[in-house]
This record gives C-alpha cells, sequence and structure tokens, in this order.
C-alpha cells in the first residue's frame, strides 16, 4: 500500500512520523512523495497556536484536493483536542488521538504482498529525530500541548540505544533527541536521567553526532552543562524564555526568573566551546505592559542568542491564559514581535558572522537552489546553516569547510583539503 506522510509543528512530531514511516517499510507499505500517488494520507497535526491549527487544516485540505480517493488519517494534537473540527472539513477523515497514536499501523491493512523498495523511495534525511519523552507535567498557563499529550513519560535508556543503533546501521550521522519536556526524561525502571542517557549513548552507540532539542531552563543541572564539552555533543542549546519580565514569567507558571534565565545562559556561552544558544519568545501575553516588553527586550540584548523563535500570543481553550482580561492588542502584538524578530535576526547574523574565515564540521544534507543557483546545504556542530557550491554528492558528508562569506544567517563554504 502507497503512503504519504506529512507533518506540522514540533520535533516530536517529526520523530513520531519519521518511526512510523520505518514501521511502514518493514510492513511492506510504500511511503510515497506526493499525495496523489497514495492510498493512503496520514497527517500529524499540531495545535499549539490558532496559526498551528490554520496550517494543519489548510494542509487537510490540500489532502483532499490532491486525491480525493485516497484514506485520510489525522493524527497529532489538534485530531486530539478538536475532532469535530477536523470532520467538519470532510466526514471520511479518520481522526486518531495522540493515545492511539503508537498503534497507527494496525489502521493499516497489512499487504498481500510484501513491496520490493526502491532505494530512493524513502531516504529519510542525514539527520534523525529520536523521540525519548513525551507528555509535560508542567503547568504552563498559555500551553495547551500538556492537555493533548498527557503526562511526561519516557522511554527507556535501552531502547534509546538500540533506535540509535539502528539508525547508524543505516548510516545516519546525527540525531536529535526530543521530547515534549525533554529534560524530565527518566527511564521508568532505573530511573537514569538525561544525562546518564548520553553518557550511555556515547558509550554504546558509534553515532557521530547528538544534539539536544529544547530544554526548560529550570532543568538544565551543571553535570548536564558538563555534558556538552564531549565532542560527540553538539554545542547548541534551545532555552525557551518566553518572556524577559518577572510578572509575566509568574503569569505564565514558568519556574524560573530573568535573573536565572540570565545566569544560566550566561554560564552556558562561557563554558561551552562555540555554543550556540536560541529562545522562544511569546509576544502580546495578557496584560503585557511596555515596560515587561522592554525588559525582555533588554534581556535579549543583554544574552546575545544565536536564533530567536517569536510567537504572538494564541489564546488555547482549556489553559488558564485563554480567560485572563486585558488582552493585547493585535497592533500592538504585531509590533512588539516585529521588533523582537528583528533583533534576533541581528543577533543570529551576528553569530554566523563570528565564524567568518573559521573552519567548521559539516553534516551535508540536501541540495537547494538559491538565487538561481545550485547549493547543498548542511549544518555545522554548533547549528549554523552552511551552503556550498558543489557538482559532487555532498548528502550525507561530513567534512571540514571555511567559511568565506554570510549570506543573512548562514554560511558560504569552501571545503578543506
Amino acid at each position: 500500500m502507497r503512503v504519504f506522510l506529512t507533518t506540522l509543528g514540533c520535533r516530536v512530531n517529526q520523530a513520531e512520523l519519521d518511526s512510523f514511516a520505518q514501521e511502514l517499510i518493514a510492513a511492506g507499505h510504500i511511503p510515497v512523495s506526493s499525495p496523489d500517488a497514495a492510498d493512503v494520507c496520514v497527517i500529524n497535526t499540531c495545535a499549539v497556536t490558532t496559526e498551528s491549527e490554520r496550517k494543519s487544516r489548510q494542509r487537510i485540505r490540500w489532502m483532499k484536493r490532491s486525491n480525493g480517493d485516497a484514506r485520510m488519517l489525522v493524527t497529532g494534537c489538534y485530531a486530539t483536542l478538536a475532532p469535530t473540527s477536523i470532520r467538519d472539513i470532510a466526514i471520511d477523515l479518520e481522526c486518531v488521538p495522540n493515545t492511539e497514536k503508537p498503534q497507527l499501523l494496525g489502521y493499516l491493512p497489512q499487504p498481500d504482498v510484501v513491496a520490493e523498495m526502491c532505494p530512493t523511495t524513502y531516504r529519510g534525511r542525514t539527520r534523525a529525530f529520536v523521540k525519548v519523552q513525551d507528555g509535560c507535567d508542567n503547568h504552563c498557563t498559555y500551553c495547551i500541548t500538556r492537555i493533548a499529550r498527557g503526562k511526561s513519560k519516557s522511554h527507556t535508556v535501552r531502547e534509546v540505544i538500540n533506535e540509535v543503533q539502528n539508525l547508524v546501521e543505516k548510516e545516519y550521522n546525527e540525531v536529535i533527541l526530543c521530547g515534549i519536556d525533554l529534560g524530565s526524561y527518566r527511564d521508568p525502571g532505573s530511573g537514569a536521567k538525561l544525562t546518564q542517557l548520553l553518557s550511555e549513548l556515547i558509550a554504546q552507540t558509534p553515532i557521530e553526532r547528538i544534539r539536544l532539542s529544547s530544554l526548560e531552563p529550570w532543568s538544565v543541572t551543571p553535570d548536564l552543562l558538563d555534558m556538552f564539552t564531549h565532542e560527540r555533543v553538539c554545542p547548541s542549546l534551545h532555552l525557551p524564555l518566553q518572556s524577559g519580565s518577572k510578572r509575566i514569567l509568574e503569569r505564565m507558571a514558568r519556574k524560573t526568573s530573568p535573573e536565572e534565565y540570565t545566569e544560566l545562559a550566561i554560564h552556558a556561552k562561557s563554558t561551552i566551546p562555540d555554543l550556540s544558544l536560541s529562545t522562544d519568545l511569546i509576544t502580546g501575553f495578557p496584560d503585557e505592559t511596555d515596560q515587561d516588553h522592554s525588559d525582555t527586550v533588554d534581556l535579549v540584548k543583554r544574552v546575545g542568542f544565536s536564533h530567536i523563535h517569536v510567537f504572538p500570543f494564541s489564546p488555547r481553550p482549556g489553559t488558564a491564559a485563554a480567560n485572563y482580561p486585558n488582552r493585547v492588542e493585535n497592533t500592538l502584538i504585531r509590533k512588539r514581535s516585529s521588533q523582537l524578530r528583528e533583533i534576533g535576526k541581528q543577533q543570529s547574523e551576528f553569530f554566523a558572522e563570528t565564524y567568518l574565515h573559521q573552519t567548521l564540521e559539516i553534516l551535508w544534507e540536501s541540495p537547494t537552489v538559491i538565487e538561481d543557483k545550485c547549493y547543498w546545504k548542511g549544518h555545522s556542530k554548533n547549528n549554523i546553516l552552511c551552503l556550498l557550491r558543489s557538482d559532487d554528492d555532498m548528502r550525507n558528508r561530513v567534512t571540514p569547510a571555511m567559511a568565506h562569506k554570510r549570506k543573512g544567517s548562514s554560511l558560504v563554504v569552501q571545503l578543506v583539503s
């Protein structure tokens, strides 16, 4: 059976879909690259913001227009929280809630004949997302994800090691460990924490690069920071801040303060060589004043990030903040968001600029076209997007390269022989 897979939202969604693709192949199904070639279409939706929901609906409609005869399975957070809204799009859409997502393969009939896979039918990527944790026990007042995903739960260390070893055998060079609240990782049997998981992956697998996705700042311990000095752990940290205002952080029920966050960020940047530090910010949280916004701007400038994701506040039904009074006007939210994005752009460009004329180790991923020119794109260990003009097939190769030009927040590089 030919199956089209697509996803929106977080890295956990991507990791889940990657894992499902491997299950499909093992069962004899064939992942295909477009819905019009599929017997079944599967979409992993997102509901973290109203914009995420809109994009999920848009993607579902696009699949239906592309192939109205295909069976459509809709899973993920939006399918979990709003199945009625999804069925309003089309009555024949089948919603699979997050609780049943691990059994998604069971929704498909077993192929009568196991298909022979063409090596290029499903190539995956050179960097693999590995979900090690799901759910969340925090109570941030704006977040719907913990409601959609449930309580925190983790895979065992052995399960993660086996998955990473399997990826090594498939010639992946990098794994990105991800979770809804990655820092809360606990082996359900031994109680091992994220630091122990990293140590075991280094000791028991030859994977060349290990990268961590988002970590809540209160889960970053000194022993975890020490792991970033290991040559196989990529020096990149994503620590969501959300606001630089103490008052707003308290209203968000974030378990940190501006002072604590700043101290952690500056300490991490001073102790981890070449660290890429990125963050998330929410603008226009209810009752956010000009002073609250100014506090955020000041903190962002004080820390200096390699990348900033800015999200306008999106009231999520079922969360406490959805009922908070004193909503900020949309025009003001857009103005504040624009200012923070501009600061983020400047900081990203400055971060890339510091690596001009330096040699970086790049994992090459895929070709791309920029301004009518063909480049290979890849990422350095500290997550800078690098571009290379080459006629050779660079896919999945790890090479040293010298940065000679900045293009936005990316670097144009030349191979070092």
